[in-house]
């Protein structure tokens, strides 16, 4: 099983090939690449990630259910400086999910923080 880097790999080549070309050409390619390598099971899962990549513009994404306040965002931004030294305030996006029931979510590069209440309890069911 492919581990979550080399899907983010895979959505990140896949971004890459679509910039000035048609989706749809690009879309069957990775479909093909994906067939032949007997890996299509990881279609659904890339598609994610580059929507992903996408929604934060190549920085960094935090995700909760609720607005986080000055404080808290500046807390979270503190914190993630401390351990990237790569990221900037102005490339942190916040975004709000209302499918998260509490927590947040934090994405940069190949790193994903799942501090949700969704991610407790999935981890809870296996």
């Amino acid at each position: 099983m492919k581990t979550d880097k080399e899907t983010n790999n895979y959505a990140r080549a896949f971004l890459k090939s679509i910039e000035g070309k048609e989706a749809h050409a690009v879309l069957a390619r990775l479909k093909e690449i994906l067939r032949q390598k007997n890996e299509l099971h990881l279609l659904p899962s890339i598609l994610r990630k580059v929507i992903t990549l996408l929604e934060r513009g190549g920085g960094t994404l935090i995700s909760s259910r609720y607005t986080l306040d000055e404080h808290s965002k500046e807390k979270v931004i503190t914190l993630l400086q401390k351990n990237f030294q790569d990221i900037k305030p102005e490339s942190i996006a916040f975004k709000l999910n209302k499918q998260i029931l509490g927590g947040v979510s934090i994405s940069h590069q190949d790193f994903l923080f799942d501090g949700t209440i969704n991610g407790a309890l999935a981890k809870f069911a296996k």
